[in-house]
């Protein structure tokens, strides 16, 4: 830029010595003054190309640059994009097995609480008779049969209450 900058002041000083010159009629070659002023003024043209053409050959390399890194950034953001569609859809379908789970985990618990109504009664009615039926005069078998009976009642009652026990077990999300 100092050269630029250079042959600017000259070719300015070139052209206020030519209107000097004019003005007080000095005799100096006009030829060589307007020469080299011309020559100066080529100079600093041919300087300024030589700059602009530098200048553009740059910017138009990092424009290709920059469109380069555009189409990588929109690369990676289409692939992030199908990634996220992706993720976005295992959750959902997670969400869904998940719902499915608790509505099972809901019907099991309300068939169990069903089962456990529907059978602890009259298991307690085969208690009852049962040991009512031993304090009667039975032989030793019929007392075998009926003790087998009510253990086989109380047995039956204890898996209820596992059943019920696991049922209010509440899975961990």
């Amino acid at each position: 830029w100092v050269v630029v900058v250079s042959l600017m002041g000259f070719f300015l000083f070139g052209y206020l010595l030519s209107a000097l010159v004019l003005l007080i009629e000095f005799t100096v070659p006009f030829e060589l003054l307007t020469g080299s002023i011309f020559l100066a003024g080529a100079g600093f043209v041919f300087i300024i190309m030589k700059l602009s053409k530098t200048t553009i050959h740059s910017i138009n390399a990092k424009d290709k640059q920059l469109q380069r890194t555009l189409i990588e950034i929109s690369e990676r953001r289409d692939i992030e994009e199908e990634r996220l569609a992706g993720l976005n859809l295992a959750n959902e379908q997670l969400r869904i097995v998940l719902n499915d789970a608790e509505s099972v985990n809901r019907v099991r618990g309300e068939v169990i609480t069903k089962i456990n109504q529907d059978v602890r009664t009259p298991l307690h009615a085969i208690v009852n008779c049962s040991e009512s039926a031993l304090n009667t005069d039975l032989t030793e078998e019929q007392k075998r049969h009926i003790h087998a009976i009510k253990e086989s009642a109380r047995s039956i009652a204890e898996l209820l209450d596992f059943a019920k026990d696991i049922r209010d077990i509440k899975p961990a999300h």
